[in-house]
């Protein structure tokens, strides 16, 4: 079969590989639609760790085409959308309800080959089975859609707060029609690309400003006299980072969704957060 495999930085290429097999506790699921994720993108350009060659892919659905031994949850002609990270369950955050930090963790498309492929092999628990209401297309979103549950989750909104969404992309989007659900009263979205616009004022969004050419912090202390209630940062920018410390009223809190270059930092001043009673959650 045909792959795409990252070699390292910079270094890809398509090649012939061998068709994996659904060995002991496994499935072998044929792949329908993957997305491409800005961490696949992180990875190529060096600035994400993966355990190279591997080939990438991690936000995906497909067909289970055959099922190893042991394997009864599952049998050959199911759809299924993909959990790509394997914790260990046995180490301390595995134990105490956070695999998401599992010292031994393994990614597929970061530490074993992903979806950038016709074949995929993976544990059988890292499948779930889709609805009949559910698309292939609609499959593959449900990773994305995990991880901003979880960040909105982090958040706490509660019902009637403004939010600002900095970045109008994908996840951004996703967020915003997320923090809606939650009950957020006024959602004020920043994006310079005015398709992105649009679509967030077609998804929910109560204003979509541009950036670029419209004062952000004028128009969030017009719309809600104090600040927002919440920012959150998708857009994965230390600029936009820095500017959401503009845009709370006290108590505020500030989401980081958005991945940031290792590398990058921002300047804060420790006295406001101790004063306002700032929240900076991760996610």
């Amino acid at each position: 079969m045909k792959a795409a495999v990252f070699y390292n930085a910079h270094d890809a290429k398509v090649e012939e590989r061998p068709e994996p097999k659904a060995q002991e506790g496994y499935i072998l699921v044929e792949v329908n639609v993957c997305g491409v994720c800005g961490t696949d993108k992180h990875i190529y350009e060096g600035s994400y760790p993966a355990r190279f060659p591997v080939v990438p892919g991690h936000e995906f659905s497909g067909v289970v085409v055959e099922v190893g031994r042991g394997v009864s949850q599952f049998q050959k002609g199911d759809r299924v959308t993909i959990d790509p990270n394997i914790p260990c369950g046995t180490c301390h955050f595995c134990r105490s309800g956070r695999p998401h930090f599992c010292v031994n963790n393994l990614t597929i498309g970061q530490h074993v080959d992903g979806a950038y492929a016709p074949l995929v092999s993976l544990p059988a628990k890292q499948a779930y089975l889709l609805p009949d209401r559910m698309s292939l297309d609609q499959g593959a979103m449900t990773e994305p859609v995990a991880c901003a549950v979880h960040g909105i989750d982090r958040a706490q909104i509660k019902p009637g707060e403004t939010v600002v969404v900095l970045g109008a992309g994908p996840i951004g989007l996703i967020l915003m029609q997320l923090a809606k659900a939650a009950g957020a009263g006024k959602i004020i979205v920043s994006e310079p690309r005015e398709s992105r616009r649009r679509l967030a004022l077609e998804l929910g969004a109560d204003w979509a400003v541009d950036p670029k050419s419209e004062p952000l912090k004028q128009i969030v202390q017009r719309e809600t006299e104090y600040g927002a209630d919440l920012v959150i940062e998708a857009a994965g920018v230390a600029e936009t980072v820095q500017q959401a410390f503009d845009l709370i009223q006290p108590t505020g809190k500030i989401l980081v969704f958005g991945a940031c270059d290792p590398k990058d930092e921002i300047r804060l001043f420790p006295y406001n957060i101790y004063r306002y009673e700032w929240s900076i959650i991760g996610s």
